[in-house]
């Protein structure tokens, strides 16, 4: 038992108050003992250097019902599951719906509210993409039904099909106005695209975008997809062979093989050479129909004061506009972008020697500060913690903002939260990074 030193009733009472609040929260007395921010969750637990909220454009959460919601891999089953995150005790709650039964797999989810679907993209990682002779390899689309009464998903009958007979770095899904299902990924060194056509079960075969610049990407170019406008569908794709970032647009009522003209995102005014690297994360506005579309991308500058990360910004007419994140000098690797239409801000993520570094923004007034930002995860026990993720969706007082990043090495989940509804112009404290007894190593 410790010995207690005498003190006044009033600093007594204020300390009891304290050790009430931790007790509460399930704070394990672990974290004090380190300066460190967010949750630590569970164990994913998969073979090798393994990274389960990678890639880069893939979002694995999305926001349903009040609650937010994750594709996450259990350790158990080495399947893949659908998680709920309960704020309260900031523990994600297993809910016993198995998404992908290949635990290695990768995904990316999209939550379609008018439809109450979500839809599933998942894919075995390989770089460079390319065509697979193994049908357990060959990527899929799951779709679920949501049972508002029950808080529950279950599978849709037929579900899963299969979208490509490949593998690849990265695959991403989109929904167009009309409801046809889109995907995008790099195979064979081209950006290939395909869709679903009489229904979510019927689909084509994949075809390459036909642009000239869409062809002849190096190994570990990616493409990424997203729905805008309002009857919009575009195309984002890293090129570095000749340093660009492209982008095409597919009008929803136009014929399936129909592109509108390319169009370069960057090289522009503050990045004119070795514009693109393998990194790109979409969003778009949605509460205006303006068109504007948002893609935190990295540049393979190598002058410590050139731009490395990098938001690109479309506007209705079509050009696009550059903003520096972060510096060569900085270090800062693998940027994702978060729009937050209700108080019109945006947040950028991206990572630096394990820990998740955030900054913030006006969304009409682009400016971001210079150096690293703020860290939104770090934890002294998971050093190799890399590759946030989060959601399709934009965020509003209602679905705060939750971001999910894993370590490698630890095989560690880990997360952290922001209560939008709580007017704060400069994040500066953070709650400190949470343990669970029962997750402890």
């Amino acid at each position: 038992m410790k010995r207690r030193l005498p003190v006044a009733l009033p600093i007594l009472l204020v300390g009891l108050w304290l050790v009430g609040i931790v007790s509460i929260l399930g704070i394990s007395t672990a974290w004090a003992e380190s300066v460190e921010v967010g949750y630590r969750d569970f164990s994913f637990g998969s073979p090798g250097n393994f990274r389960p909220t990678g890639e880069k454009p893939e979002s694995k959460l999305w926001w349903n019902d009040g609650s937010w919601w994750g594709s996450l891999r259990n350790d158990d089953s080495s399947e893949y599951m659908i998680y709920r995150l309960d704020l309260l005790s900031h523990t994600w709650v297993n809910t016993g719906v198995i998404l992908d039964d290949r635990g290695t797999s990768k995904a990316d989810t999209l939550w379609d509210s008018a439809g109450q679907k979500l839809y599933v993209a998942s894919h075995i990682f390989a770089q460079p993409g390319a065509p697979s002779p193994d049908p357990m390899q060959w990527s899929r689309l799951y779709r679920y039904s949501y049972d508002p009464i029950a808080k529950t998903y279950s599978l849709d009958a037929g579900f899963p099909v299969i979208v490509a007979q490949s593998v690849s770095e990265t695959l991403t899904v989109a929904k167009d106005s009309t409801g046809t299902v889109w995907i995008s990924y790099v195979e064979g060194n081209m950006v290939m695209v395909n869709h679903s056509q009489s229904s979510d079960l019927d689909w084509g075969l994949p075809y390459a975008l036909p642009f000239a610049d869409a062809v002849n990407l190096r190994a570990d170019d990616i493409s990424a997809i997203i729905a805008f406008q309002g009857d919009k569908i575009g195309v984002m794709w890293s090129n570095q062979s000749d340093d660009k970032m492209h982008f095409a647009i597919h009008i929803d009522s136009d014929d399936y093989n129909a592109w509108q003209a390319e169009e370069t995102a960057i090289p522009g005014p503050v990045c004119n050479e070795s514009c693109a690297d393998d990194h790109i994360n979409l969003k778009a506005i949605t509460v205006d129909n303006s068109g504007r579309v948002f893609a935190a991308i990295k540049t393979s500058l190598a002058q410590p004061n050139a731009p490395a990360g990098m938001l690109l910004v479309r506007d209705l007419n079509g050009s696009w506009s550059d903003y520096v994140f972060s510096r060569v000098r900085d270090g800062l690797s693998k940027p994702m972008v978060l729009l937050d239409e209700e108080h019109n801000r945006i947040y950028m993520f991206a990572e630096l020697s394990g820990v998740i570094y955030y900054k913030s923004a006006d969304l009409d007034n682009i400016q971001f500060v210079s150096g690293l930002g703020d860290p939104f995860i770090s934890s002294s026990l998971d050093l190799a913690t890399n590759n946030p993720t989060s959601t399709k969706q934009n965020l509003n007082d209602a679905t705060g903002l939750v971001v999910l990043a894993s370590d490698s090495v630890t095989k560690y989940y880990l997360h952290n939260y922001i209560d939008l509804s709580v007017p704060r112009p400069v994040i500066n404290t953070w709650l400190p990074l949470v343990i669970s007894d029962e997750n402890a190593p």
